[in-house]
């Protein structure tokens, strides 16, 4: 079963994942400068609610933006790729 870490802000993502059948860690990066390059038709940016409980202490934004991206395959088969969790700086 692998673990995951999500370290975020509005402009990027570094996520961190155990592996531990491999028994080791992948750490990847996702920027807003990378969308920009991206097919607009591509990204669909969404919302979420953050829970009441977590958001009222004052570390986490009320709502996150997650940015996902989506590709077609080779069968033209339009599939999500990939995310970003992202949040605003207003609270």
């Amino acid at each position: 079963m692998p673990w995951e870490c999500h370290l975020f802000d509005e402009e990027r993502e570094c996520r961190r994942i155990y592996r531990e059948s491999a028994g080791d860690w992948i750490e990847q990066l996702f920027t807003r400068a990378e969308e920009r390059e991206m097919e607009p038709d591509l990204l669909f940016e969404e919302e979420v609610l953050v829970k009441p409980q977590y958001a009222d202490t004052g570390r986490l934004p009320r709502k996150l933006t997650i940015m996902n991206r989506f590709r077609y395959s080779e069968c033209d088969t339009l599939t999500l790729d990939n995310y970003r969790i992202g949040c605003k700086q207003d609270r």
